[in-house]
């Protein structure tokens, strides 16, 4: 739903049901799942110019990725 938002142009909703899907994902404990979130996350902070977000969200992902061995 968030990459529909997202290309519908309404950010602020893509990153709201990204912000619920990632507290989601780690109440439960599914890092493949956190990690897409917080790629989302990242790309949509990007595409506002909120670049040092971005990059906190980037950095999750990788080192999410990098302890499942993606």
């Amino acid at each position: 739903m968030a990459h529909s938002f997202k290309l519908l142009g309404d950010q602020k909703l893509a990153l709201k049901y990204l912000e619920t899907f990632l507290e989601i994902a780690q109440r439960t404990k599914q890092a493949r799942s956190e990690a897409e979130a917080c790629a989302g996350l990242g790309t949509i902070y990007s595409s506002l110019g909120e670049h040092a977000k971005a990059v906190r969200f980037f950095e999750q992902t990788f080192e999410i990725a990098r302890t499942l061995g993606d």
